[in-house]
């Protein structure tokens, strides 16, 4: 592992508030599907991939008291209450909903947000610190990644882009395929985040891993060679 990337990781994950349209409310994004735990933060003006889950808060300004909420269109967006005023968003299909913060004296400010599919799957060469990486722009392989001798563990780091070129919010939006040798670390299995916690294979040879979204077209095929 890296010391770059694990530094990263010790930080743990941080929601980004913004003020609701009407400036009587904050709305606090956490979980959102990107690496580390979204250490960057999670923009809420960033698209929602189809079929991806972020986790959601709304506290008035004036008094910081948490607020519920609710979707205007739950077919596009809709909103499970998780308890402790905290609240996942799930991303049904393309479209715009109003995510509406409401308390007992009725609504109090609202925010919108856009759905749509994930056009493509992009690797963050920030993580190809422990290898080499080279981008193949034709073929079935997208990415080679040649492992550095001495490296064991490996930290991929990839991003759900839309059609316009920016990243997308949304976790357990796809699939992981590992080619036979190639491995997850201890406990990082079944990841949830494009955040993958690999094994250097032992073997020499090449291994392949493959990203593929559950909703449309966009997917990512890595080759890990290990000299």
């Amino acid at each position: 592992m890296l010391v770059a990337l694990g530094a990263l990781a010790a930080l743990g994950g941080c929601g980004s508030s913004t003020n609701g349209d009407l400036g009587v409310a904050s709305f606090t994004v956490k979980n959102c599907g990107g690496s580390f735990s979204d250490i960057a933060g999670c923009d809420i003006k960033q698209l929602i991939a189809t079929g991806g889950k972020i986790d959601m808060r709304a506290l008035r300004l004036s008094d910081n008291s948490p607020l519920q909420l609710r979707s205007d269109f739950p077919t596009v967006i809709s909103v499970t209450d998780q308890g402790a005023a905290t609240y996942v968003l799930s991303a049904l299909r393309p479209g715009k909903a109003m995510i509406v913060a409401f308390n007992g004296s009725g609504d109090v400010d609202h925010v919108s947000m856009q759905v749509d599919d994930a056009a493509q799957i992009s690797f963050l060469t920030v993580s190809a610190e422990g290898g080499t990486f080279t981008a193949q722009p034709a073929g079935d392989i997208d990415g080679i990644f040649l492992v550095h001798e001495g490296i064991t563990k490996m930290t991929l780091l990839f991003a759900q882009i839309d059609g316009a070129g920016n990243k997308m919010l949304g976790r357990e939006t796809f699939t992981t395929t590992l080619s036979p040798g190639l491995l997850f670390q201890d406990g990082k299995e079944n990841p949830t985040a494009l955040q993958f916690d690999l094994v250097r294979p032992g073997p020499p040879g090449d291994y392949s891993m493959v990203i593929r979204h559950k909703i449309g077209p966009a997917r990512y095929k890595m080759q890990i060679t290990v000299p």
